[in-house]
């Protein structure tokens, strides 16, 4: 009997856990059917419901839905996204949901009464829809709502008295509809302006008169925070403000600000790894190696000295970015890229090659701001797009610069007939490239002109002298509420979890792929008696190029469908774990030759390229998504500084082991350059071991933001 009951009990204990383990799926699942039932009553001709696969496991992968820990939803952001049809009331089985955004759409039928079954509902934004009915009294039971727009709808009625009994409702404004009945005038709506109430003809109360919505002054948005709303006051004569309101306006994608982009970023590229095609050809004719075995260890200091400038004064730029403005550090930048690039072509010996680099590092402190300004020039909608665009852009200026390197470089060697030995390109034989560079920065100097600031310029803390001129929307105690957030909100970068754990994983993925770019050059360019390919410096040149067109090819067409159905985590993940096949065959490639070498090296590069971009979007995503706009400029320079920090130890080391393994060809364990491609790989897979719980933290969801109108 006692081995019966011990086995029941156990079968007990058993069923319990799957029970335990099977909840969050069951959950999950029950909330999927519910959007599911929710799109299926929906027209979407713009396909923005497409990713809601109702076979998935739980509904946290569709796009417009954010999840909690737990995969359970809190959010559903389905604003201005050209919807008609109906609300369903199985949306009220979504119990954890904080954030329910159907506004600018043309959605019809009436409010679910089921809605009132939302107890975690922070924010319910229907306004500027077509729908009718009443307002359900059910929404009294909201006891955690803050924000309540129901206005330019066809709703009638008289105004739920339930409502009063919110304590936490902030904004209600049901103005445009066809409202009856009297105004509330206790609980909430006692600090609630007239004007939210305008336009119902049969609403009676104190006098309604139509309000010019148009402010001329300024803006207030409120965002929901972890203590309470955060208020940030958007002023007239702030260039932060103007290209705020412009966001809210405009619709569509910003090519123009994005082509301005994407132009600054591909000069800051450039110079980055333009020098790797003929750095070993410049490190020889500099007469500092006695050896051809050390050529390779000298050349790794002058790849990392970019780098090392960059570690120094990185978090210092984004200081300033975040005090004076991204476009300041942007122009700043660009002219040091045209003088000490230069400057670098010219070099006539060993230092100051080293020091010209050095001096490029530290002045060009544009990755950072840049990355920031990607996010605050568009919409939210369009901020993956435009951190998609500068990782990319990067990758391509980190393939078509030593593709310039490689066709220009020794011209008047290459290309007798145009540069004679005795003009300055054949003097100086690796200026002619970096000259090139040097032209394009200045191109990119004149877009800055056109760039607009999205740096707010004025003091947060002026938000106290608008107290008195608050349209009656808040009360003291709630002003007071306020102050201690924006307190709060400057909490310590290095103790933000989501975003320090993305910047080392991006650091290990970045080491890796900083050193196979040294690396790849120094290979191919070295005799096949050590294994190498024997290329000139020409033929890198090209390889590089056609990597760098089919790139953009790739992040256009390929990569939206991978990030769109994987995400940017698991992306990273699978492009990690494919490298490593990939590279273990990079050595065998010196067994080959002609055409079949041609074909093999560049498709090998062109995979490798796509790898390092899919890895590197995915990681300023986390980066960006962990951190708030007015401390975005400081959290991408201590990014910038780790990253720095990595790829100036990468050429340095690389430099160091690519030395060591031609000197071990006959060796028994990993001869050769088989060892070099080892240790890349285990590189890799020290990153992609680095993207699970518990190292890497994804940030929290986004928060509310709402905008309310006050006299300035």
């Amino acid at each position: 009997m006692a081995v019966v009951a011990d086995v029941a009990a156990g079968t007990l204990v058993v069923v319990l856990a799957m029970a335990l383990l099977l909840a969050p799926l069951v959950s999950s699942n029950s909330e999927g059917d519910a959007l599911y039932t929710l799109r299926k009553s929906l027209s979407d001709p713009d396909d923005v419901l497409q990713s809601w696969d109702p076979t998935l496991v739980n509904p946290c992968t569709w796009f417009h839905i954010t999840c909690n820990q737990d995969n359970r939803v809190t959010r559903v952001d389905l604003g201005n996204s050209n919807l008609s049809g109906h609300l369903v009331p199985e949306l009220g089985h979504l119990e954890h949901l904080q954030y329910l955004e159907l506004y600018k759409n043309n959605i019809q039928g009436t409010i679910p009464s089921e809605f009132g079954n939302l107890k975690s509902l922070i924010s319910l934004d229907l306004y500027n829809n077509n729908i009718s009915g009443f307002i359900p009294p059910t929404l009294g039971k909201l006891k955690s709502l803050v924000f309540l727009r129901l206005n330019d709808n066809r709703l009638t009625g008289q105004i739920p008295r339930e409502l009063v009994k919110i304590s936490s409702l902030k904004v209600v404004d049901i103005s445009n509809n066809d409202l009856c009945g009297t105004i509330p005038t206790t609980g909430p709506f006692e600090h609630i302006p007239l004007n939210n109430f305008e336009n119902n003809p049969r609403l009676e109360g104190p006098e309604l008169q139509a309000t010019d919505k148009a402010w001329s002054f300024g803006v207030v948005e409120a965002m929901e925070a972890s203590t309470g709303p955060l208020l940030k006051v958007y002023y007239e004569n702030c260039p932060g403000c103007k290209q705020d309101r412009k966001n809210e306006v405009r619709r569509g994608v910003p090519y123009r600000e994005f082509f301005y982009i994407w132009i600054v970023t591909l000069c800051s590229a450039l110079p980055v790894a333009s020098l790797f095609p003929f750095l070993y050809f410049m490190t020889q004719d500099l007469h500092v190696a006695k050896r051809e075995e050390d050529i390779g260890f000298y050349a790794g200091f002058v790849g990392s000295a970019f780098m090392i400038g960059r570690v120094l004064t990185s978090v210092f730029w984004g200081i300033v970015a975040d005090r004076y403005g991204r476009k300041p550090v942007i122009v700043i930048s660009i002219i040091s890229i045209i003088l000490f690039n230069t400057m670098f072509g010219l070099s006539t010996s060993y230092w100051m090659a080293l020091v010209s680099r050095l001096l490029l590092g530290c002045f060009n402190g544009l990755l950072g701001p840049i990355r920031a300004y990607a996010s605050e020039v568009c919409q939210k909608e369009y901020q993956a797009l435009g951190l998609s665009l500068v990782s990319s852009t990067r990758g391509i200026g980190l393939i078509i610069g030593p593709a310039i390197g490689g066709f220009f470089a020794q011209p008047a060697k290459k290309y007798p007939n145009i540069f004679s030995i005795k003009s300055l390109f054949g003097r100086f034989p690796y200026f002619l490239p970096c000259f090139c560079i040097s032209l394009i920065a200045t191109g990119a100097l004149v877009a800055c002109f056109w760039l607009p600031e999205t740096l707010h310029m004025h003091d947060k803390w002026e938000i106290e002298d608008l107290e008195d001129s608050l349209i009656r929307c808040e009360t003291k105690k709630y002003n007071e509420e306020i102050e201690g957030t924006m307190l709060a909100s400057k909490q310590s970068l290095i103790k933000n979890r989501p975003l320090m754990s993305a910047i080392i994983v991006y650091c290990a993925f970045a080491l890796q792929d900083t050193a196979y770019a040294e690396i790849f050059s120094l290979w191919a360019v070295s005799s096949k008696t050590y294994g190498g390919l024997s290329f000139s410096s020409q033929e890198v040149g090209e390889v590089l190029a056609i990597s760098g067109l089919s790139l953009l090819v790739y992040q256009l067409f390929l990569y939206p469908c991978f990030e769109k159905y994987l995400g940017p985590i698991s992306s990273s993940r699978a492009a990690a774990i494919f490298s490593i096949p990939l590279l273990t065959g990079y050595p065998f490639m010196s067994k080959l030759s002609g055409l079949k070498l041609f074909f093999v090296v560049n498709c090998a590069s062109l995979l490798k390229s796509a790898i390092s971009v899919t890895i590197t979007t995915g990681f300023n995503i986390l980066q960006n998504n962990a951190v708030s706009q007015h401390q975005r400029g400081a959290a991408n320079g201590i990014s910038v500084t780790a990253l720095s920090l990595s790829k100036a130890i990468a050429p340095a080391t690389a430099g160091a082991l690519f030395s060591w393994a031609q000197k071990r060809q006959q060796a028994s364990f990993l001869s050769g350059d088989h060892m070099i491609f080892f240790v890349l790989n285990v590189s890799t897979l020290i990153g992609f071991l680095l993207t699970f719980k518990p190292f890497l933290t994804l940030p929290n969801s986004k928060k509310d933001t709402v905008t309310v109108e006050v006299h300035a």
